[in-house]
């Protein structure tokens, strides 16, 4: 599964602090830290429907559509380059504005040996490895705890980089930052895959040795 050519062994470098640049159909809030209350400003209720609800989407061509400013180009921008350009837009209709921008459908999927396998939302943008797998509850006594892989980009040629969690000494060079829609992947060890084979096929063996027995018996009575 993921099988690949071109794969990054993390071992020695420390992480790049992410940076996720505002995309189509992203969803961003943005909270004017005066306490200017503009429609879907106020974030006193943070629950995911409340989320929703206060969010703008990014539109396909790239632009956001805004009270007061209307539709605003920020594809492309970081949260602090997005917060910097609205600051300036809504300055001619706001004394000094202060502006925090959130995108909230940040995202990443983890699969294989982990006890509870899904879909996270990203509440921050530095969230390390480590910090997704807890999320996830771990990995089984099964996972490759040495061979983590994080598969990153597009799904027909990914960048895939495997990750040692196997050792306490790589724990410090572990902190790999995981990108919007990255997924992680625990393999299996092998004696699991040997052990569902077995668990599979077992119920055969049983019929088969069953058969072979009445056979057995039916041929010494003749």
């Amino acid at each position: 599964m993921f099988k690949t050519t071109e794969v990054t062994t993390v071992a020695k470098t420390d992480s790049i602090v992410y940076k996720h640049r505002i995309k189509p159909d992203d969803r961003i809030i943005i909270n004017f830290l005066n306490n200017y209350d503009l429609e879907k400003n106020n974030l006193m209720s943070t629950t995911a429907a409340d989320l929703e609800q206060k969010s703008f989407l990014v539109n396909y061509d790239g632009t956001v559509t805004l009270p007061i400013i209307g539709r605003t180009m920020l594809v492309g921008l970081t949260r602090l380059e997005a917060a910097q350009r609205l600051e300036t837009l809504y300055s001619k209709y706001i004394i000094n504005p202060i502006i925090d921008v959130s995108i909230v459908n940040l995202s990443v999927s983890v699969l294989g040996e982990v006890k509870m396998p899904g879909t996270y939302k990203l509440d921050k943008e530095n969230t390390n490895l480590v910090e997704v797998l807890a999320m996830a509850g771990g990995a089984t006594e099964f996972g490759k705890v040495y061979k983590v892989k994080i598969i990153r980009g597009n799904l027909k040629s990914p960048q895939i980089i495997e990750v040692d969690l196997g050792e306490a000494s790589s724990l410090k060079r572990t902190d790999i930052i995981i990108q919007d829609k990255d997924i992680i992947y625990v393999e299996p060890m092998k004696n699991k895959l040997r052990g569902s084979a077995v668990a599979v096929l077992n119920p055969y063996f049983i019929i088969i040795t069953s058969i072979s027995t009445l056979i057995i018996a039916f041929s010494a009575i003749k």
